[in-house]
């Protein structure tokens, strides 16, 4: 049995400090496996209309399984390329995990769905017909006018926001969910439902984490984006750091 356990803010910053560990321990495999990744996702979007579906659908398998490298990384120095594309390769974690890509797709349609009707509602009983002014004629508009078209940016913000905490709730829900499918430890519907319930259980560190990834995104951005080749498998490993700690088997701490 998985529990979820809880841990205190430190862990936000703790983690990074072993996916900065887990990195040194295998820096060329994490660096290739994430171009290799990379490769993966460009080849597949060429494939029309089926093929950025049909990454979308083995995306939860490919990420839990270089979530799992890491934690070999970290652990036991025994990370191996087999380990990445485990989850479509095992007999035993296929079929979940091809269930858990299916239910992230559909998840992306709800959330558009959900999203557009949010923006078209509200843009509806804010603004009725009123056309969009441009900042040009914002200048020579009558009042009416501005407080209509300020209105239209209330409507973008609200959806925006809307369309963020959607998206928030869908990574703490298939975040955990993939490694734990990918290493037998819950079916893809039970895995969803201990992710959000690990994310909801630890805002504080996980709030910390974010902020931290936030910062150390933007510096890795500066140098015409290479640095983006040490942060992603860095904070990739972080993760799995985090799954390490969030949870537990019953027997392993009773």
């Amino acid at each position: 049995m998985v529990l979820v356990q809880s841990v205190s803010a430190g862990h936000g910053a703790a983690w990074f400090r072993q996916g900065w560990q887990a990195f040194r321990n295998a820096p060329g495999l994490l660096i290739g496996v994430l171009l290799l990744w990379l490769i993966l996702a460009i080849v597949v979007e060429f494939v029309p209309l089926i093929g950025p579906l049909a990454f979308v659908v083995i995306s939860p398998a490919l990420f839990g399984g270089y979530v799992v490298m890491c934690r070999h990384a970290l652990e036991d120095g025994q990370p191996a390329l087999e380990q990445f594309f485990a989850g479509l390769t095992q007999p035993g974690q296929r079929g979940e995990m091809i269930i858990l890509g299916l239910l992230l797709l559909v998840a992306y349609v709800v959330v558009f769905v959900v999203s557009g009707l949010f923006f078209m509602l509200t843009a509806v009983l804010v603004l009725g017909s009123v056309p969009w002014q441009t900042l040009g004629e914002l200048q020579s508009a009558t009042p009416q006018d501005a407080v209509l078209t300020l209105g239209m940016l209330v409507v973008f913000l609200l959806t925006t926001l809307l369309g963020v905490l959607l998206f928030t709730l869908l990574a703490m829900a298939f975040t955990y969910a993939s490694p734990l499918v990918l290493e037998g430890r819950a079916g893809a519907t039970a895995a969803l439902r201990l992710s959000l319930d690990a994310c909801l259980r630890n805002i504080l560190p996980l709030g910390v984490f974010a902020v931290i990834y936030i910062v150390l995104f933007i510096i890795a951005l500066i140098p015409l984006g290479l640095g983006l080749l040490l942060f992603l498998p860095v904070s990739l490993a972080a993760i799995a750091a985090s799954y390490g700690d969030l949870f537990a088997e019953a027997e392993s701490i009773a």
